[in-house]
């Protein structure tokens, strides 16, 4: 039939068949190609590329280029546009009949199909495993009422018409498990309404485990509560209270003997390891304690190393054991200790390694195990054991440390302890929805993230909830709360409190849901990792449908290194405005976890990611604009090492790469790169190939909201606009309101930046709060709190133009020093431009002055560093005056005993006034190369002829010419006389020239508040023993 309608057509339109035939050629680039496809493009081997751009990448650029212009979209089926959830039931005359006898009559080669217009419902309840081998096409509704208990078992779900699923039944315990299986690729063979939609032969390619929504709906409330919150903020840490015995034995104390901090210990004690550790296997391994030069921390560190499992042994003092027997504390014990791996010589570097394992002796009895650690980076270990009679008993017991990790690495331990675990834990959240529906089924997991600075991007804990309760106040002021108490066998890691600190608490996230999507995992491997496949979910080329999708766990989904195939994922649906992706957990992801990509109006809301490889929430092309991310938190964002072309290897939590999207109250709390990245290039994948989006550059875009957003506990950046940068327009600079950072290697990183406005922001103990260098545009930081510690820095500046120095105005700093090395203004950077200014600097408060507030890191020589303390609130002296950089001209015009060095190459001069200015001879300038220079000036203060300087021009660039037209000179207030010498034969000479004073100091708009130099201040004249001659501009000696 499809021939003769063929020859049909060809005979009556032949355009139509031209028409026919040039989409059926472009459709043969499927965008979802499949692991073998991938494998042949790059060489075959059965691994992919590791991150970086492949050749598989570059096809699937050029074929959904392909896709995006020629690919017809899928529509709502015509069919289903008569029922409704209303139709599922017997007396309808839409009603299918149940999903078991649906199943049954199927035979067996065919998937389970749902017809059009139909509606089937979801019948057993039992909580039995229904299988579909050959897979599910819903092309009408199916129907997952609350009563549905029951895991399904599939290669691939087609959704083409409607597929809803209400809140499974709390008071009966129901839950809905879809689990996705297989290892084949699947073709999706759409309805007659679509069939144009895909190669009519072989239908549309959609990979392995895969749940296509095609023109279809999800309407999924997974909740019976819409409004129960998926996390919030710890308001309290209650105290469990001592253990004891009646022996009157203090079961707090630690059992280790020794110091496990390693504080008291000598540094480079050779052989003689501190009391209490010994080495394990050591078979020649050499084990000292050494010093951190940065802090000053002391650590074991254990090199030379034999074996895998060489490690490290502890002696335990059980005199006052609580053993499993005693009942005390049921003879648990918190275990904690940081470790850190590295590459020595001949070491072979690897992402992860695997975590050690603990033992206890006598007996040899396997207690736990610890994390993985990534090369360089200090892991902590916490976790709870059990203490057997015969350990507890014995005169000498030990637990051995055995490592599992290359012999040739470098194994260091710091902070290593064994304390009672006095249980259970209790929490209070200040949110008390939460005691409706969080731990309403058993088993119901949390996670409890870090935000210590001791602790890293992986220091997060899950925990198991034992009951949740309604608490009306603790203190009769109190507002209500919920308490939240954990499973005796657990530990909650060691979190901060907002009663600890309102700015840095931890956040605590419910991980379980009623319904659950699943999926084994098959596929390559990266370095400890293995089957990196799991399942993935797409919404396909379907415009204009409303999508819900709400109170779904969806577990190892995602499929490193394949194009497309990721946990939730809408792909080239263009406007879906009203879609809500929202109180969703996506845990252990293998690549990605919410993905829009080609589309717009989606509202992605109060979702939690836990554990997942490459960007976590994005927008993939950057054409995509009008969505809402809010509320949403990601924690141990991952690096991918099998990359798909784009900077995966660089995970951010929130990838920004278009910025007429919303950003509002998310957290991301621990990437092992970056927290929120604005990596704003040009319009690439798809995207770029559709009209409305040509000759846009999201680099220039305007910012709609950026507010309230969080970032700590990442090993690089918390927030950072690099790379490229991005330069929001001058009229309508970009916000970022209510910010907050910490507990980061850097702060906020802003690099060919401008006209960005940070107002309200928080920076808390990052190692740097701001580095900030060769910017476009200036940016400033106004209404904002900066707290740091030893070592670390506040803003970290560079030399630059006063068009892209930074502004920072009604901003404290607090608890930064230098003397370990931090400050709260740092200039580390010389920028290569002639042209440059200082930071604008006003209303600036810093704590007791206990420190300079300005460090200069290096002399920076042809620079003049000259930062104005108005008030003295920026030093210790508390006198005003101004930092300055060492061996400078400044210097010689000071006034001696006024300057004194405030560490690095940074002086502080009392009670001085510097102004700028520049000497401007009108001469000389070049193209494509440095001028001659025509003079050097000499300055000499007329108060003290002895304070004379030698100064020559500046060189700067603009374009392809070279000029050297001035002198720029920074003096204090005096009387001055100059004269010029020529460079070609030292003549003494009186130029034409002219003055141009700076007239913005570092506290704004205006010269510095000090009496100040002015252009009387300043008299070119002949040096003395010489004469001005009669042209008016030479000078000869008397």
């Amino acid at each position: 039939n499809k021939q003769a309608n063929t020859r049909l057509s060809c005979a009556r339109h032949p355009c139509r068949i031209v028409m026919r035939l040039s989409f059926a050629a472009f459709t043969l680039l499927p965008l979802l190609t499949s692991a073998s496809d991938e494998d042949d493009a790059l060489g075959g081997g059965g691994r992919l590329r590791r991150s970086g751009r492949s050749l598989s990448s570059t096809v699937h650029e050029q074929s959904e280029r392909v896709l995006a212009m020629d690919h017809k979209m899928f529509q709502p089926l015509s069919c289903n546009d008569v029922i409704s959830v209303d139709d599922c039931i017997p007396t309808s005359p839409y009603y299918e009949g149940n999903l078991s006898d649906l199943v049954a009559s199927t035979p067996p080669g065919d998937q389970v199909t749902i017809p059009c217009g139909k509606c089937t419902v979801v019948d057993i309840t039992s909580g039995s495993t229904t299988s579909l081998p050959d897979g599910l096409n819903v092309e009408g509704m199916l129907y997952f009422p609350p009563s549905a208990n029951l895991t399904v078992t599939t290669t691939h779900i087609f959704v083409q018409g409607i597929l809803k699923m209400d809140p499974p039944d709390s008071a009966l315990g129901n839950q809905v498990r879809i689990r996705m299986e297989g290892t084949n690729d699947r073709y999706l063979h759409p309805h007659d309404d679509n069939a144009m939609a895909c190669d009519m032969a072989t239908g549309c390619k959609v990979g392995k485990k895969a749940i296509v929504v095609a023109g279809g709906m999800l309407d999924i409330r997974g909740l019976e509560d819409d409004a129960c919150p998926s996390w919030t903020k710890i308001q309290s840490i209650l105290p469990p209270g001592g253990v004891s015995d009646t022996t009157g034995c203090d079961l707090d104390h630690d059992l280790v003997v020794g110091d496990g901090t390693f504080e008291s210990a000598d540094v480079d004690g050779g052989t003689t390891l501190p009391e209490g550790f010994f080495q394990h296997h050591a078979g020649g391994a050499i084990m000292k304690v050494v010093q951190d030069a940065t802090d000053g921390n002391k650590y074991l560190t254990q090199s030379g190393r034999c074996c895998h499992f060489t490690g490290l042994g502890i002696n335990l003092d059980t005199g006052c054991a609580d053993p499993l027997s005693a009942g005390n504390n049921d003879g648990r014990y918190r275990f904690r200790m940081r470790y850190r791996s590295h590459v020595g010589e001949g070491g072979t570097p690897y992402l992860n390694d695997i975590g050690p394992y603990l033992q206890l002796w006598p007996g040899g009895h396997n207690v736990g195990s610890c994390p993985g650690a990534v090369d360089g980076e200090w892991v902590t270990c916490d976790t709870v054991i059990t203490l057997p009679d015969e350990v507890a008993s014995a005169a000498s017991s030990t637990l051995v440390i055995s490592m599992s990790v290359d012999p040739n690495k470098i194994i260091d331990y710091d902070e290593v302890s064994l304390e009672a675990l006095p249980q259970p834990y209790e929490i209070t959240v200040s949110d008390p929805k939460v005691a409706d529906c969080w731990g309403s089924r058993p088993n119901d997991e949390v996670l409890i993230t870090n935000s210590k600075s001791s602790g890293g991007w992986m220091d997060q804990v899950v925990t198991t909830i034992q009951s949740v309760d309604p608490v009306v106040s603790i203190q009769s002021l109190d507002p209500p709360v919920a308490k939240i108490s954990f499973a005796q066998t657990d530990s909650i890691g060691d979190p901060l409190s907002l009663d600890d600190d309102p700015h840095m608490a931890s956040e605590v996230a419910w991980l379980s849901r009623p319904i659950v999507f699943e999926a084994e995992g098959d596929g390559p491997s990266d370095d400890a990792y293995d089957a990196l496949h799991g399942g993935h979910l797409i919404v396909f080329h379907t415009p204009d449908v409303y999508q819900h999708i709400e109170g779904v766990e969806i577990r190892n989904f995602g499929q490193q290194g394949l194009l497309g195939r990721y946990p939730i994922h809408f792909h080239m649906s263009k406007y879906v405005a009203g879609s809500v992706v929202r109180k969703n957990v996506i845990r252990e992801s293998k690549q990605r976890c919410i993905v829009l990509h080609g589309t717009h109006g989606v509202l992605v809301e109060d979702n939690v990611s836990f554990d997942s490889y490459g960007h976590c929430y994005i927008l993939e092309d950057g054409g995509e604009v009008d969505n809402t991310f809010q509320n949403n938190l990601g924690a141990r964002t991952r690096s991918q090492g099998i990359g798909i072309g784009s900077t995966d290897n660089l995970s951010s939590t929130i990838w920004i790469t278009n910025t007429n999207n919303h950003f509002i109250d998310n957290v991301c709390a621990g990437s092992q790169n970056s927290g929120i990245w604005f990596e704003l290039r040009e319009i690439r994948g798809g995207s770029a190939a559709l009209p409305e989006n040509e000759g846009f550059s999201p680099f220039y875009l305007p910012l709609y909201t950026f507010r309230g957003n969080t970032a700590h506990s990442n090993r690089g950046e918390g927030i950072k606009t690099y790379a490229p940068g991005y330069l929001a327009p001058a009229e309508n600079k970009a916000l970022f309101e209510g910010i907050s950072s910490y507990h980061n290697d850097i702060g906020f990183f802003f690099h060919g930046t401008g006209n960005v406005r940070v107002k309200n922001a928080f920076s808390g103990l990052n190692n740097v709060g701001v580095l900030y260098f060769a910017n476009f545009q200036y940016n400033t930081f106004e209404n904002s709190t900066f707290v740091g510690n030893c070592g670390q820095t506040g803003i970290q500046l560079s030399v630059e133009p006063r068009a892209s120095q930074v502004q920072v105005h009604s901003t404290s700093f607090r608890g930064y020093t230098n003397d370990c090395g931090g400050s709260a203004l740092s200039f580390i950077l010389n920028q290569p431009k002639a042209e440059y200014d200082m930071p604008v600097l006003s209303n600036l408060s810093f704590d007791a002055n206990v420190a300079p507030a300005v460090h200069v890191s290096d002399p920076f020589p042809g620079r003049n560093i000259f930062i104005e303390d108005r008030d003295g609130s920026m030093n210790p002296s508390g006198s005003p005056g101004f930092y300055i950089n060492e061996g400078t001209p400044m210097n010689t015009f000071i006034e001696n005993g006024l300057c004194s060095s405030v560490g690095g190459s940074g002086l502080f001069c009392e009670n001085t006034c510097l102004r700028r200015v520049f000497v401007d001879t009108y001469c000389c300038s070049d193209k494509h190369k440095a001028p001659t220079f025509d003079y050097q000036m000499v300055v000499t203060s007329k108060t003290d002829p002895s304070k004379i300087f030698t100064y020559d021009k500046y060189m700067r660039q603009s374009g392809l010419w070279y000029h050297a037209n001035q002198f720029e000179i920074v003096l204090p207030y005096d009387e001055y006389s100059v004269h010029f010498l020529t460079v070609s034969d030292g003549k003494v000479m009186l130029p034409p020239f002219t003055l141009t004073f700076d007239l913005f100091s570092n506290e704004g708009p205006d010269p510095p508040s000090c009496q100040h130099i002015t252009e009387a201040s300043i008299d070119p004249v002949c040096p003395q023993d010489y004469m001005l001659n009669d042209d008016g501009v030479t000078c000869d000696l008397w």
